[in-house]
């Protein structure tokens, strides 16, 4: 609790008043539009998903519907989920600008899940599923929509707010 106080009395932080307290409980939070990334991440998961299922790969002019939501299903959202868990807002390093450029995200987004994707291909081959279609995308899917939800999770639950300073 001191060192809540030092900071506080410092204006570094700043506690919670209790109109925020009571504006984000985490029902509100999730329907307010602050929280419109978590639904469309929510949305195009489950839509790469089901594309993916149901359009068969002979279904020649559906095809690219369906390469077009696996590639960004694949080399986007779980960049992306992981992004917003490791840096959420605000960036907590010490840099020249307080937030994140909205291309930096992109880049990173794209970075991390080039990484993340052979990564879940390499666990699934140890695993009796094997690494083929299915289980690569419910495992992707699984992974798109529990990070989205502990960072929707995340955003809701913040107790104080850095200044700018």
């Amino acid at each position: 609790m001191k060192f809540l106080d030092e900071l506080e009395n410092e204006s570094k932080i700043q506690p919670p008043t209790k109109e925020s307290n009571e504006s984000m409980s985490f029902s509100r939070y999730v329907s307010s539009s602050k929280a419109a990334w978590y639904w469309i991440t929510i949305l195009l998961g489950a839509a790469a998903a089901l594309t993916i299922f149901i359009i068969p790969e002979d279904a020649l002019p559906l095809v690219y519907l369906r390469s077009a939501f696996g590639l960004f299903f694949t080399l986007f959202l779980p960049g992306f989920v992981l992004m917003k868990n490791l840096f959420p807002d605000v960036v907590p390093i010490k840099i020249s600008s307080e937030r994140m450029d909205k291309l930096e995200r992109v880049v990173l987004s794209m970075g991390i899940s080039l990484i993340l994707t052979p990564m879940a291909g390499l666990i699934l081959n140890y695993t009796p599923w094997g690494v083929r279609l299915i289980p690569l995308t419910v495992s992707l899917l699984l992974f798109t929509v529990g990070l989205a939800t502990v960072g929707i999770f995340r955003e809701s639950k913040k107790q104080f707010k850095l200044s700018k300073t």
